[in-house]
């Protein structure tokens, strides 16, 4: 209670990324979302719960002090300080694929997860009836010929995937085209367009010699091209599947994406919505005598002697902490913040200090470094990571039919519009469809670049945006946590110096592959390390 008498209620801090993962959460819908201002707790629909104090993966929704929001799970209490054999800390896609391999092996295997969910950004709630992601669009790249399908099949899973009848389709000037082949893009394009693309393509197919090193992919299409729509179509495909433009994605990469898309010919989405897979995951683990525990914080991971020792862990509800021994630590939270863990005060000397981003920090004897952060080169500005904004949707048309996306060439913002109930109609209500917008999120003034999403949404749809399309809400995702830990082609690799220690997920994902195509197969290489 405070002073005036009136029961106190969480408030969401200035510190909110505007992941939304409250909103779709809160039981009691009072996590509300305003297109100009982000998202808000009405204290009067709040029940105290607590959920979206926990769902938060910034530490922005700021708790009633002294509230105990539950008691200690029984997976908790029955753990003590006994041993596993491997230890996963993460319950993204990349750490339950491992968990639910490992388990298979016979492996005793623990999966914390400091969120009160599994899944991470590849995952979805439902709300008001539709399967609204935490991120991934419910898409797999390379649909059923994938990394990823492979692995869902080598553990079994009744988890289905559907293709797509094509690659998507394009809108540019108004129209909309089709794209079911890999050459099936020509319509929108000049005739001199044409001719140049016939020739660039097996260029792009060819490529990748070395004298490409080091040059983004928009100076490559320099050299071969003049045209604005062309490198308009490159800019929007990367900026859909890697958060990245031509201008910033190393040419190498990119050229090996596109090799790999041309082969898998069409994307597809989980039957049943991402969600969907991570309960089989997790289902999986469980029944072969493995625990994914929520609310669990990995605190530090402990070295002995050039060999992982275990993981200190706590209770983020009750906060009492344990010691796990393990000789095999996966994680699957990025590489600065498994760093951050390797440079507890039980590893290093407090005077050597435990920010590694600081100054004088201590990193060079860590089995692993932090993501290296490249100086300005051809490919752009320094970064580790990319920025963007997904706006979700509920509509009464489809509002396009030529495939499960739509890739906009001459918008401001958005850089493509997925429709997985194309593929999937489940995913909504009877009668509806779900309509996923990405782009860039290319400053920080969040409602700014909300608003240049809507007016391009307007400006695709016309009126029958407004007539028959509800915003449901947006998701904003910020480099570093809880996704993009490394721009594509910047990731760190799976495997460190210290023995038992091995790395997965967002931020180490196989080269020349996107989103959780690179994450499962980086995992797939773990795997085979390990056994």
């Amino acid at each position: 209670m405070n002073g005036s008498g009136r029961e106190e209620k969480p408030h969401i801090l200035d510190s909110c990324t505007g992941c939304g993962y409250c909103f779709l959460l809160c039981p009691q819908n009072a996590v509300q979302f305003f297109e100009d201002s982000g998202y808000r707790i009405n204290g009067k629909l709040c029940s105290n719960c607590g959920k979206c104090v926990f769902a938060c993966p910034v530490d922005a929704v700021a708790p009633v002090p002294g509230c105990c929001y539950g008691t200690e799970q029984p997976e908790w209490q029955q753990l003590e300080d006994r041993g596993f054999d491997a230890v996963v800390i993460g319950a993204g896609i990349g750490g339950l694929f491992s968990a639910a391999a490992l388990s298979r092996k016979g492996k005793k295997t623990l999966v914390v997860e400091r969120l009160n969910f599994a899944g991470g950004r590849f995952t979805h709630f439902d709300y008001e009836g539709a399967a609204i992601n935490t991120g991934a669009c419910h898409a797999v790249p390379f649909g059923e010929s994938g990394p990823f399908a492979e692995l869902i099949r080598s553990l079994d899973l009744p988890v289905r995937i559907i293709n797509a009848g094509g690659m998507g389709s394009f809108f540019v000037s108004g129209k909309q085209y089709a794209w079911r082949g890999i050459l099936d893009f020509l319509a929108p394009f000049s005739r001199q367009e044409k001719l140049e693309l016939q020739k660039l393509v097996p260029k792009v197919l060819k490529a990748g010699q070395p004298e490409q090193k080091d040059l983004s992919f928009g100076r490559w299409l320099d050299r071969h091209t003049s045209s604005s729509l062309i490198r308009s179509f490159f800019d929007r495909m990367f900026i859909f599947g890697c958060s990245m433009g031509i201008e910033e994605i190393d040419c190498i990469e990119a050229i090996e994406i596109i090799k790999k898309v041309y082969r898998a010919r069409a994307p597809g989405v989980i039957e049943g919505g991402c969600g969907f897979l991570i309960e089989k995951l997790v289902e999986q683990v469980h029944s072969l005598g493995g625990t994914v525990l929520t609310g669990t914080e990995a605190l530090s991971i402990i070295m002995d002697n050039g060999q992982v020792g275990g993981v200190r862990v706590r209770n983020r509800i009750t906060g009492s902490c344990k010691t796990l021994v393990s000789k095999l630590v996966i994680s699957d939270i990025g590489p600065r913040d498994t760093c951050r863990l390797l440079l507890d005060d039980c590893n290093l000397p407090v005077s050597q200090g435990k920010d590694h981003n600081q100054p004088g920090a201590a990193v060079g004897a860590l089995p692993i470094s932090p993501v290296p952060v490249p100086g300005q080169d051809d490919r752009g500005p320094a970064q580790d990571g990319t920025s963007g904004l997904s706006i979700n949707m509920i509509c009464d048309l489809p509002l396009f039919s030529k495939g499960s996306i739509l890739y906009c060439l001459d918008t401001e913002r958005v850089a493509g519009i997925a429709r997985p109930t194309g593929l999937d109609p489940a995913l909504a209500p009877e009668g509806k469809h779900l309509l996923i917008a990405y782009q860039l999120l290319k400053s920080d003034d969040t409602a700014r670049e909300v608003a240049l999403g809507l007016t391009d949404l307007q400006a695709i749809f016309g009126e029958d945006f407004s007539r028959h399309c509800r915003v449901i809400n947006t998701g904003v995702f910020k480099k570093g946590w809880p996704v993009n830990r490394a721009a594509q082609g910047r990731d760190h690799p799976p495997f460190s110096t210290l023995e038992g220690l091995y790395l997965v997920g967002d931020g180490c994902k196989a080269p020349g592959f996107v989103m959780v195509e690179g994450v499962a197969a980086q995992v797939q290489k773990v795997l085979d390390r390990i056994n």
